[in-house]
């Protein structure tokens, strides 16, 4: 579990601002990974769509945040575990599972998976696991 907010954002380096608040409270309530869009819904008009993308871009630059592009192309954030940081290699490599039912994407921590080896002369980025189907709650209602 993630500490609170505001501690989130002073460990990582962070001035802590009403919007920044804003976001990581909505997404950790969430429980889900969450578009922009839907995140302006949730905060109101506490921010402007501008001010709101530039958050998540330092949200994400500074470890607090992921990045995932779904099927549709639509970025959509969840939040980091504690451990992670700003680094060039800033991976996560488990699964995010996109739920064809409630449209949902969540990360599935517990679906580790190795980073494949290069060739020579290759260096990673980014990387992303990506898996759709059914989630466990919609399959229970079929």
């Amino acid at each position: 579990m993630n500490p609170a907010p505001e501690t989130q954002l002073r460990n990582h380096g962070l001035r802590v601002t009403a919007v920044r608040m804003g976001v990581l409270n909505a997404l950790n309530h969430r429980g889900h990974a969450v578009s922009q869009p839907e995140l302006e819904v949730d905060l109101g008009n506490t921010c402007d769509r501008v001010t709101l993308y530039r958050t998540l871009n330092t949200l994400c630059e500074h470890g607090l945040l992921h990045r995932i592009v779904d099927d549709k192309g639509t970025s959509r954030y969840a939040p980091c575990h504690d451990d992670c940081g700003a680094t060039d290699r800033h991976f996560h490599t488990h699964l995010h599972f996109y739920c064809q039912s409630c449209n949902e994407t969540r990360c599935l921590n517990e679906t580790e998976i190795a980073i494949p080896a290069l060739a020579e002369g290759f260096e990673i980025h980014h990387i992303q696991f990506s898996a759709s189907g059914i989630c466990g709650i919609c399959k229970t209602k079929l």
